[in-house]
C-alpha cells in the first residue's frame, strides 16, 4: 500500500528515541511532523534527516494532525481520537478503543516460534525464558544502563532509580512474574498452546533473546523440525553456529539456532534472537497502514 502524505504526530519522542530513529529509517511520506513529549519542550530530535523542536504535549492542537503514533502511554490518546486522528498505540499500555495497537515484540517472537513448532507436530505445551534488552524500556533503559556502567568503572555509587527494581548494569533483573504470567496466558489463549514464561531484563542495549522448549504429543524428527522452521515466515534458521542478539541487529527476522530434538522425539528446543527496535518499528508501520485503511 502506498501512503498519502501524513501530518504525523509522534508522542514520546524523547522517551523512545531509539525507536523514533528506527522509524525515521522507514522514510514515511510527511506533509508535517509534530514531535511531542510531556517534558523537554524546545529540544531537538532528528527525524527524516531533519532536526525538529519538541512540542509540549499538553498544548498540542490535535486537529492539526491526521495520524498519531504513541510511543509512550498517556491519556492524550483519548484527546487524539476525539479530534479524529488515526491513532497507533505502540506504548505497550492498556489497549484503547479506537486505537490500532502494536503487538509487543515478545508476543511476535513467541508466536513465530510456536507457529514453527506447531507446523512440526502436535504441541502439548511450551516453556520459554526471554531476555529483554534495556531498549525495551525506551531511552530510560538505555540511559540507566549507560549511567550505571560508567559509575561502576569509576568506582562511584550506583543509583538504582525507578526504571528497574535492581541495578541493571552487570546484572540480570527478572520481570515481575505476574506480568510475565499475564503475557503467557494471553498468548496461550490466542495460539492454543499452554505456555509457561519467564522474562528478565539483561544489560544489553538492543536485541531480545529467547530460549524455548516444546513438548509434543507424538514424536517428531529433526528433519521435520528443520523444515518447519525453514518454512515459517519471519524466521531465519542459522545453518550452523549460534546466533547472538548482536547478529540480529538491523534485520526484521527472528534468528534461530541451537535447534535440538530429544532422543525420544517428544520435545524440542530452540534459541532465538531478534532486533527488538527494528521489529517494533516495522510492526508500528503495519499498524499505521491498518489505521489509515480503517474507516
Amino acid at each position: 500500500m502506498s501512503m498519502p502524505l501524513l501530518k504525523l504526530a509522534v508522542v514520546g519522542c524523547n522517551s523512545a528515541a531509539g525507536l523514533l530513529e528506527t522509524l525515521s529509517e522507514l522514510k514515511l511520506p510527511l506533509a508535517a511532523f509534530y514531535p511531542l513529549d510531556r517534558d523537554d519542550e524546545g529540544e531537538l530530535v532528528s527525524f527524516g534527516g531533519d532536526d525538529w523542536p519538541v512540542l509540549e504535549l499538553a498544548d498540542f492542537d490535535w486537529k492539526t494532525a491526521d495520524v498519531a503514533i504513541f510511543l509512550a502511554h498517556t491519556d492524550a490518546i483519548a484527546d487524539a481520537l476525539a479530534a479524529g486522528c488515526k491513532v497507533v498505540d505502540a506504548s505497550g499500555g492498556e489497549p484503547q478503543r479506537g486505537a490500532v495497537p502494536v503487538p509487543p515484540v515478545t508476543d511476535v517472537l513467541l508466536a513465530r516460534l510456536l507457529g514453527a513448532f506447531k507446523a512440526a507436530g502436535d504441541v502439548q505445551f511450551a516453556v520459554g525464558t526471554g531476555l529483554l534488552a534495556v531498549s525495551q524500556e525506551g531511552q530510560a533503559g538505555i540511559d540507566k544502563l549507560s549511567e550505571q556502567t560508567r559509575a561502576i568503572f569509576a568506582q562511584q555509587a550506583v543509583e538504582v532509580g525507578t526504571t528497574y527494581a535492581k541495578r541493571i548494569a552487570f546484572n540480570v533483573v527478572p520481570v515481575a512474574q505476574e506480568k510475565a504470567a499475564a503475557s503467557a496466558t494471553k498468548l496461550a489463549k490466542k495460539l492454543g498452546v499452554p505456555l509457561s514464561l519467564q522474562l528478565a531484563h539483561v544489560p544489553v542495549f538492543y536485541g531480545h533473546s529467547l530460549s524455548i522448549t516444546a513438548r509434543f504429543g507424538a514424536p517428531v524428527t529433526a528433519d521435520a523440525l528443520t523444515t518447519a522452521f525453514t518454512d515459517t515466515g519471519g524466521i531465519y534458521l542459522l545453518p550452523s553456529g549460534t546466533a547472538s542478539s548482536q547478529d540480529a541487529i538491523g534485520g526484521d527476522q527472528v534468528w534461530v539456532s541451537n535447534l535440538a530434538v530429544s532422543d525420544d522425539g517428544l520435545s524440542a528446543s530452540a534459541w532465538a534472537v531478534v532486533d527488538n527496535s527494528k521489529l517494533t518499528a516495522l510492526l508500528t508501520l503495519a499498524a499505521l497502514q491498518a489505521a489509515l485503511e480503517a474507516r
